[in-house]
Protein backbone atom coordinates (compact mmCIF):
# COMPACT_ATOMS: atom_id res chain seq x y z
CA UNK A 1 0.00 0.00 0.00
CA UNK A 2 1.36 3.32 -0.86
CA UNK A 3 0.21 6.36 1.01
CA UNK A 4 2.05 10.14 1.11
CA UNK A 5 3.52 11.09 4.23
CA UNK A 6 3.41 14.67 5.24
CA UNK A 7 6.92 15.24 3.91
CA UNK A 8 5.31 14.47 0.60
CA UNK A 9 7.05 11.57 0.20
CA UNK A 10 5.76 8.36 -1.56
CA UNK A 11 6.10 5.41 0.86
CA UNK A 12 4.98 1.60 0.78
CA UNK A 13 3.48 0.18 4.17
CA UNK A 14 1.86 -2.86 5.35
CA UNK A 15 -2.47 -2.17 5.73
CA UNK A 16 -1.80 -2.34 9.63
CA UNK A 17 1.09 0.07 9.03
CA UNK A 18 -1.01 2.50 7.21
CA UNK A 19 -3.73 2.64 9.10
CA UNK A 20 -1.73 3.44 12.34
CA UNK A 21 0.21 6.08 10.42
CA UNK A 22 -2.58 7.82 9.18
CA UNK A 23 -4.57 7.08 12.58
CA UNK A 24 -1.63 9.32 13.90
CA UNK A 25 -2.04 12.20 12.24
CA UNK A 26 -3.57 15.92 13.03
CA UNK A 27 -7.08 16.77 11.96
CA UNK A 28 -7.79 18.12 9.14
CA UNK A 29 -5.49 16.23 7.25
CA UNK A 30 -6.14 14.88 3.84
CA UNK A 31 -4.28 11.60 2.34
CA UNK A 32 -4.41 9.56 -0.85
CA UNK A 33 -4.38 5.61 0.02
CA UNK A 34 -3.55 3.49 -3.01
CA UNK A 35 -3.71 -0.40 -2.80
CA UNK A 36 -3.00 -2.52 -5.05
CA UNK A 37 -6.50 -5.02 -4.85
CA UNK A 38 -9.77 -5.24 -2.48
CA UNK A 39 -8.12 -7.66 -0.26
CA UNK A 40 -5.52 -4.82 1.07
CA UNK A 41 -8.33 -2.20 1.29
CA UNK A 42 -10.61 -4.53 3.34
CA UNK A 43 -7.42 -5.47 5.44
CA UNK A 44 -6.34 -1.44 5.71
CA UNK A 45 -9.77 -0.14 6.26
CA UNK A 46 -10.69 -2.71 9.10
CA UNK A 47 -7.47 -1.70 11.31
CA UNK A 48 -8.41 2.12 10.74
CA UNK A 49 -12.05 2.05 11.72
CA UNK A 50 -11.31 -0.56 14.61
CA UNK A 51 -8.18 1.91 15.98
CA UNK A 52 -10.16 5.09 15.11
CA UNK A 53 -13.50 4.12 17.02
CA UNK A 54 -11.80 1.47 19.72
CA UNK A 55 -8.70 3.40 20.42
CA UNK A 56 -8.87 6.92 19.28
CA UNK A 57 -12.70 7.34 20.94
CA UNK A 58 -13.71 8.74 17.29
CA UNK A 59 -16.43 8.35 14.98
CA UNK A 60 -16.04 7.16 11.74
CA UNK A 61 -17.81 7.67 8.99
CA UNK A 62 -16.85 5.03 6.19
CA UNK A 63 -18.51 5.83 2.15
CA UNK A 64 -17.40 2.46 0.24
CA UNK A 65 -17.07 2.58 -3.72
CA UNK A 66 -16.02 -0.48 -4.81
CA UNK A 67 -17.88 -3.03 -2.60
CA UNK A 68 -21.50 -3.15 -1.00
CA UNK A 69 -21.91 -1.67 2.33
CA UNK A 70 -23.37 -4.82 3.70
CA UNK A 71 -20.23 -6.86 2.08
CA UNK A 72 -18.67 -3.44 4.59
CA UNK A 73 -20.27 -4.55 7.55
CA UNK A 74 -19.69 -7.81 7.02
CA UNK A 75 -15.84 -7.74 6.17
CA UNK A 76 -15.79 -5.38 10.10
CA UNK A 77 -17.51 -8.25 11.67
CA UNK A 78 -14.93 -10.91 11.15
CA UNK A 79 -11.16 -11.61 11.56
CA UNK A 80 -8.94 -10.71 13.78
CA UNK A 81 -9.92 -6.62 13.70
CA UNK A 82 -13.92 -7.50 14.25
CA UNK A 83 -15.57 -5.21 15.61
CA UNK A 84 -19.39 -5.09 16.60
CA UNK A 85 -20.82 -3.52 13.63
CA UNK A 86 -24.44 -3.13 14.75
CA UNK A 87 -24.02 -1.40 18.18
CA UNK A 88 -21.26 1.29 16.92
CA UNK A 89 -24.01 1.81 13.49
CA UNK A 90 -26.50 2.45 16.69
CA UNK A 91 -24.40 4.49 18.75
CA UNK A 92 -23.80 6.61 15.39
CA UNK A 93 -20.53 5.77 15.99
CA UNK A 94 -19.69 4.39 12.75
CA UNK A 95 -21.98 5.17 8.95
CA UNK A 96 -21.36 2.96 6.35
CA UNK A 97 -22.95 5.01 3.34
CA UNK A 98 -22.73 4.04 -0.54
CA UNK A 99 -20.04 6.60 -1.80
CA UNK A 100 -22.61 6.56 -5.08
CA UNK A 101 -25.60 7.17 -2.97
CA UNK A 102 -23.50 10.11 -1.04
CA UNK A 103 -21.64 11.76 -3.36
CA UNK A 104 -23.29 11.42 -7.14
CA UNK A 105 -26.96 11.32 -6.45
CA UNK A 106 -27.53 14.96 -5.71
CA UNK A 107 -26.15 17.38 -8.51
CA UNK A 108 -24.04 20.67 -7.74
CA UNK A 109 -24.84 23.82 -4.68
CA UNK A 110 -27.82 20.90 -2.89
CA UNK A 111 -24.81 17.93 -2.84
CA UNK A 112 -22.41 20.13 -1.48
CA UNK A 113 -24.75 22.32 1.18
CA UNK A 114 -26.18 18.59 2.41
CA UNK A 115 -22.41 16.97 2.83
CA UNK A 116 -21.27 20.01 4.88
CA UNK A 117 -24.48 19.83 7.00
CA UNK A 118 -23.78 15.99 7.85
CA UNK A 119 -20.01 16.65 8.46
CA UNK A 120 -21.50 19.83 10.98
CA UNK A 121 -23.82 17.42 12.21
CA UNK A 122 -21.02 14.12 13.39
CA UNK A 123 -18.74 16.99 14.62
CA UNK A 124 -20.94 18.28 17.21
CA UNK A 125 -22.53 14.57 17.66
CA UNK A 126 -18.86 13.71 18.21
CA UNK A 127 -18.52 16.13 21.00
CA UNK A 128 -21.70 15.44 22.74
CA UNK A 129 -20.40 12.43 23.05
CA UNK A 130 -17.10 13.46 24.49
CA UNK A 131 -15.34 12.10 21.31
CA UNK A 132 -11.88 12.64 19.89
CA UNK A 133 -12.75 13.71 16.58
CA UNK A 134 -14.74 12.17 13.40
CA UNK A 135 -12.92 10.89 10.68
CA UNK A 136 -13.96 10.19 6.82
CA UNK A 137 -12.68 7.49 5.03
Amino acid sequence: MLGINSDQLIKNLHAEEASVKLSAEKYGIHYIIIYPDLQTLREFYSFYIKNQIEHNNEIVHFTPFYETTDHVRNTLSAGHTSIDVSKYEKEETLLITDALKKYFQKAGKERIENDWHFKNRMVKLAKKHGKNGFSIL
